[in-house]
């Protein structure tokens, strides 16, 4: 915020002498006009240098003097709390300098402080310009003295109380800025014509890929004690292993596909057809059959529409809609009351 005042004070000091002494009718002053015309040719590309070297100077300055920390923190619950928590914080140090964090508090209002990191043991280092994600454990009482406070997260998820993350550095005390940042979410949740593509995961075996053509994925360790591995794809073979082993590949599409994988490899093992000294079988089929159930969407089919069409039109068919839907939702509270 300061750097954006200073520019601005720059450029309009600048953009205010030139009008002034170049516009104006000059009365007490130096007709700069005049001055230039008796000055070297050189004078005049000299200054411009000048003004932009005594820029960086001050841009500089400013980068390394000083403490600029933008922050945030996300609340979350889970099984192991009664109530929400503070469960992370995000810092981004935007100058080019280090900054030693002794403890971290979030200030509620004006005159509460709540304690997030105690830095008898956790002082760390904000590097310049770098961003941290800070992961905090889950409360189990918040203590002021010895009394016990309760009701807290409700104070905290109040979005009329102002919250503020101020850091104990050896520097002193810094109250961090708010970092804001949006998150696709809410423009998919906000805008009509937006559209989510999630990626579901695949896996990794013991660093090896498996994704959406394995079928079943065997670990393998060999007679030497060597890690190896073989995979049945999807559309599975009739054999494996230049026909060691013989698979019923309708069988490999059923329930009891791991058992039949299972029951060829013993019988494998026990002909001695191959000489592994063990073997662990993992199956997607489950997975497979959950997600064939999903109506499916052709992306090659879909129009990809036009700038106009999605931050104009779309725009205003969502104000609409939202509007329809807060009018059927306040009529739904007015008959609701009665």
């Amino acid at each position: 915020m300061i750097d954006r005042i200073f520019l601005l004070a720059f450029f309009s000091l600048t953009l205010f002498s030139i009008i002034y002494f170049t516009s104006i009718k000059p009365i007490y002053y130096i007709n700069l006009k005049d001055f230039l015309k008796l000055t070297p040719e050189y004078f005049l590309p000299t200054l411009l240098i000048s003004l932009l070297a005594l820029y960086v100077t001050a841009r500089n300055y400013l980068r390394k003097s000083g403490n600029s920390i933008a922050a945030t923190f996300t609340l979350r619950s889970d099984f192991s709390s009664t109530e929400r928590y503070i469960s992370s914080i995000i810092l981004v140090n935007k100058k080019d300098k280090p900054v030693i964090i002794n403890k971290i508090f979030i200030r509620v209002g004006h005159n509460i402080y709540i304690q997030l990191i105690d830095g008898y043991d956790e002082t760390f280092v904000l590097k310049p310009y770098e961003t941290l994600n800070q992961k905090l454990e889950p409360h189990f009482v918040y203590m002021a003295g010895v009394k016990r406070i309760v009701n807290l997260p409700d104070i905290i998820n109040n979005k009329k109380i102002k919250k503020k993350i101020v850091l104990d550095t050896t520097e002193g005390i810094v109250v961090c800025s708010n970092l804001r940042y949006k998150k696709i979410i809410n423009k998919v949740l906000s805008h009509y014509s937006t559209g989510l593509i999630i990626r579901h995961k695949g896996q990794f075996i013991n660093g090896i890929p498996v994704g959406n053509n394995v079928l079943y994925f065997i670990e393998i360790i060999t007679k030497n004690g060597e890690n190896s591995f073989i995979t049945i794809s999807k559309n599975p073979e009739s054999s494996l292993l230049e026909g060691k082993l013989k698979f019923d590949t309708e069988q490999l599409k059923m329930e009891n596909g791991t058992l039949h994988i299972k029951n060829v490899i013993e019988k494998a093992l026990e002909d001695g057809v191959i000489d592994w000294q063990n073997f662990k079988i993992h199956s997607q089929l489950e997975t497979f059959e959950h997600y064939e159930e999903y109506e499916e969407i052709d992306l090659t089919d879909q129009k990809m529409i036009s700038w106009f069409d999605y931050h104009i039109k779309a725009r205003i068919y969502t104000y609409l809609k939202n509007r329809e839907t807060r009018k059927i939702n306040n009529d739904y509270i007015k008959k609701s009351k009665k």
